[in-house]
């Protein structure tokens, strides 16, 4: 299902971008500010292990301590009454002896001196026998900016009888993966998740939602029972990078000699010691282009050399080199390098990004169009967007280029996924060369194209867009 209406998109069209930013309210001070996830949880009777999140939405240092109230403390324990940071809090909860359809709840009270929103509270309830309770052994889980791969969620009936339940991920399915496994040896199912590493400096969530129904006893006979807890939303958070790729140089405009250029790469940080590991990929012009020490990885800071060779061809060619640090924000970054022919014409469109650019009616250029995203997405459907501005103001609609033709994007709204665009493999796609009079343009006219793609979400996105204005 496509979610974002290309109806929306007006010129220019970068008002359809999807830009990915977090931001607290408090990013400019140093206060600290408690926050805990989840503020409330059931358990049954059967009792077990709950875990519950400590966090600094703030900066500065957050120093906090947890108190259990003394006449909870024989059915609940915590793993620690006290630290520094964001943490996860280990709750024990015991078996509830009272084996009927009571409760029990306790308040537990975090506090952070000189913090604000401190106190706050995590409630805990645990029922009794005949209640059927959808539990989790971690409600919130916090991920390092690293990433994680292949860790387990325990998901279980702490209550009365058995029930079917199933997990999906609602939000953050770009760089959260969630799948219900079955152990081969006790076949207990169970949840297991991987976290992509994040190129960002804040903060990212992502939810993992769990859902129990059907209650039934051990022979699967249907018993009428209310399930507590369900649906049970499984916080991620991930902490943002505290370190950022830099290269000093991302385009190259070389001669159509054979020859060798270089560029620096570094990290923004504020540790002393930068030795984070990297690589270097041509991802397109392999043929021509080349980075003589190879793909890595590196380590730290250094200045990388790639070299290319003698272009004969009339043409213009253009080649890339990504370079990625796992875990640092503003990773990956696409270096394009852009390599003139004999014939000496210039090359538009194969930067990523956003770019506008004044071409004479009648010179010949040649055009291309950048398929890589910024956001390290598999796109699930690409289209090529191109829509045009008259002298006098006039503007056309947005058209998706197919191999079929033009077609106005409000008339196929409903079947997109039919209305895609090939693009080349290496990331970079030539359209060919063109007079800027061939495409029907005039002076004082503006052209543009643009890149887009569906993530896996159902999100459309317009990455690369080209804008050229014709002059005289």
């Amino acid at each position: 299902m496509l979610h974002t209406k290309f109806s929306k998109v007006v010129l220019p069209i970068v008002v359809s971008f999807v830009l990915l930013f977090g931001a607290s309210a408090f990013a400019d001070l140093t206060i600290p500010v408690l926050a805990v996830s989840p503020s409330s949880q059931a358990i049954g009777f059967q009792g077990g292990t709950l875990h519950f999140a400590i966090l600094n939405t703030g900066s500065g240092t957050l120093n906090w301590n947890v108190t259990v109230p003394k006449e909870s403390t024989d059915w609940i324990q915590v793993d620690k009454n006290s630290g520094t940071g964001p943490q996860s809090i280990k709750v024990t909860v015991m078996q509830y002896a009272d084996n009927t359809d009571n409760t029990r709840t306790a308040t537990l009270t975090i506090e952070a001196p000189g913090a604000f929103s401190s106190p706050r509270t995590v409630t805990i309830t645990q029922y009794g026998l005949l209640t059927p309770v959808l539990t989790v052994d971690n409600a919130t889980v916090l991920v390092p900016s690293g990433g994680a791969s292949e860790q387990t969620l325990s998901v279980s009936d702490t209550g009365y009888a058995a029930f079917d339940w199933s997990a999906e991920v609602t939000e953050g399915g770009n760089w959260l993966k969630a799948t219900t496994m079955t152990d081969e040896t006790s076949g207990v199912q169970y949840i297991q998740y991987s976290v992509d590493p994040t190129n960002v400096t804040s903060t990212r969530y992502g939810t993992i939602t769990i859902s129990a129904s059907n209650v039934h006893d051990a022979d699967g006979n249907p018993i009428n029972a209310t399930i507590i807890g369900t649906p049970l939303k499984v916080s991620v958070i991930q902490s943002g990078s505290n370190y950022s790729l830099v290269v000093d140089t991302d385009k190259f405009s070389l001669s159509n000699k054979a020859q060798s250029d270089s560029f620096k790469v570094s990290f923004k940080t504020d540790s002393p010691i930068a030795m984070y590991p990297w690589t270097a990929q041509v991802s397109a012009g392999n043929e021509w282009l080349s980075i003589p020490s190879g793909s890595g990885p590196y380590i730290g800071a250094m200045t990388l050399t790639f070299h290319v060779t003698a272009n004969s061809g009339s043409s213009s060619r253009v080649g890339s080199i990504v370079v990625s640090c796992s875990g640092a924000a503003d990773s990956p970054i696409t270096i394009t390098v852009t390599q003139a022919g004999t014939s000496n014409n210039t090359v538009i469109g194969a930067n990523p990004g956003i770019s506008t650019v004044d071409v004479p009616v009648s010179q010949t250029v040649d055009l291309a169009i950048n398929s890589t995203n910024m956001h390290g997405d598999k796109p699930v459907y690409q289209w090529f967007l191109v829509e045009m501005i008259t002298s006098d103001g006039t503007t056309s609609p947005v058209y998706v280029l197919t191999s079929l033709g033009l077609f106005d994007v409000s008339t196929i709204l409903n079947h997109l996924a039919d209305y895609t665009f090939s693009f080349d493999p290496s990331g970079i796609t030539s359209i060919g060369s063109w007079r800027m009079s061939d495409l029907g343009l005039h002076v004082g006219d503006t052209f543009i194209y643009a890149y887009a793609y569906q993530r896996g979400g159902g999100d459309i996105i317009v990455d690369n867009i080209t804008t050229i204005n014709v002059t005289e």
